[in-house]
């Protein structure tokens, strides 16, 4: 997910690895095709869609959420409940009007349906409600909502992203050890929220001339379409094909 600011610090944070493929020093990093995947978990803005939809800057303004802290975390902050759901509903009307121009991001709708027609179990993790999730969908016809076996959305009284809870929901729901589990994100959130929870994790680096947000990661691509090359021949057995 595109960043909408800072949020609470994982333990380990800043970790190298800022390679394409598997990150130094990662688990495993002797074997050439380091950790076993026996499911994704996909972060949605700007990972699965084409990043910045989602105007941060403009909503933070129209909330009055500071500078450098998380739109979540400062709703969370508002005292009065009146108050809290007026602002609450600005944003929401923000992210369906954004979800109503979402655009799949390249090699989106290959990796997932390649993924589900191998039976992988996959699901999304995401800041966004669900129904916002379902909106982008309509626009994304390659790729449909029933082949995610589980969709954390912040609508589940779970802490977000960068917490660890929803990993280890996602890992329970899909049925799969959480080390097995490999998170793909384009921001330091679904990373810190991967290896806080144990799992593994891709980073997406949509931009190279951009910030790099993915310390920690254990593998790191430059498209959905280099993250299938990474993920394939890392599937548990009995997946592959």
């Amino acid at each position: 997910m595109a960043p909408d600011s800072t949020a609470p610090t994982a333990p380990g944070a800043g970790w190298g690895g800022q390679c394409s493929g598997a990150a130094p020093g990662a688990a495993g990093s002797g074997d050439p095709r380091p950790g076993r995947i026996s499911a994704v978990l996909f972060d949605f803005d700007g990972t699965l869609t084409v990043p910045d939809t989602l105007d941060f800057g403009a909503v933070r303004q129209a909330v009055g959420c500071p500078e450098g802290m998380g739109l979540l975390e400062f709703l969370a902050g508002v005292a009065g409940p009146e108050e809290r759901r007026r602002k609450e509903a600005v944003l929401e009307a923000w992210e369906m009007e954004a979800a109503e121009r979402t655009r799949e991001n390249a090699g989106a709708t290959r990796l997932v349906s390649t993924l589900h027609r191998l039976g992988v179990p996959l699901g999304i993790i995401t800041r966004n409600t669900l129904v916002s999730i379902e909106r982008s969908l309509a626009q994304m016809p390659g790729i449909d909502l029933g082949w995610f076996g589980v969709v954390i959305t912040r609508d589940l009284p779970l802490s977000p992203k960068p917490f660890p809870d929803g990993v280890h929901y996602a890992a329970e729901h899909l049925g799969v050890e959480v080390a097995e589990l490999l998170v793909v994100g384009d921001y330091r959130f679904d990373i810190e929220a991967g290896k806080r929870a144990g799992a593994l994790a891709m980073y997406l680096h949509n931009d190279p001339a951009g910030p790099f947000h993915g310390d920690g990661a254990d593998f790191v691509v430059r498209s959905l379409t280099e993250a299938l090359t990474v993920i394939e021949p890392r599937l548990a057995p009995g997946i592959q094909t």
